[in-house]
């Protein structure tokens, strides 16, 4: 897991919202943020806490890379403009599961199909890619330009094992890997010494 990865999946888990309860005419959001895990609670806490969303994480394979990924603004080191670049040494696919877990399947449908703009004519999955739509990419306090794409999606119900709670789950990937800073001296900004030329005599016998 990446901390800014965690952050973006909560942001946009806290964005998806659910009908107002009467008479109140105001959206209710769908997840409190204290019932945002990172790991599943034991399966004899899941009744109690329902509604409630997992960060899910899959494992990575990392392909070595090497490259030069992206250039970012110079920096002046005694005197002396430096050139810098980010360097991607592995590329990286994080798979994120996000799992909604309810125990009535109505409080929230996975797609409603028929979006007209409005979150509480929506289901999980449609607000959840609205909100990747507008947050395609993000970069990093690194200057790491990361992106966002969804994966799959579903409804799972599986009441004996998990007390009749139901299951929404949403995958997000980001595109992402392993960085390091380079930095390379240029002459811009430094002095250049130049030596005197040599006389070189040549005498013929």
């Amino acid at each position: 897991m990446k901390r800014t990865h965690i952050t973006y999946l909560k942001d946009l888990i806290g964005t998806i919202m659910k009908s107002p309860i009467p008479p109140s005419t105001d959206l209710v959001r769908l997840i409190p943020e204290d019932k945002i895990f990172e790991a599943h609670p034991r399966e004899d806490k899941f009744q109690e806490n329902a509604p409630f969303c997992v960060i899910n994480h899959t494992p990575i394979t990392p392909i070595l890379d090497g490259r030069r990924w992206q250039k970012l603004s110079s920096v002046e080191i005694s005197g002396v403009k430096n050139l810098r670049y980010l360097r991607r040494h592995f590329s990286q696919e994080f798979r994120y599961s996000l799992n909604f877990w309810f125990d009535d399947p109505t409080q929230s449908l996975l797609s409603i199909g028929d979006f007209s703009g409005r979150a509480d004519d929506s289901g999980i999955l449609d607000q959840s890619l609205i909100y990747i739509a507008k947050h395609k990419r993000f970069v990093t306090p690194q200057g790491v330009t990361v992106e966002v794409r969804p994966g799959r999606a579903a409804l799972v119900s599986d009441p004996e094992e998990k007390k009749t709670l139901y299951k929404i789950f949403v995958e997000i990937v980001f595109k992402d890997g392993v960085f390091e800073t380079e930095l390379v001296p240029t002459l811009a900004g430094g002095t250049l010494e130049v030596e005197s030329p040599i006389e070189v005599v040549v005498r013929e016998l």
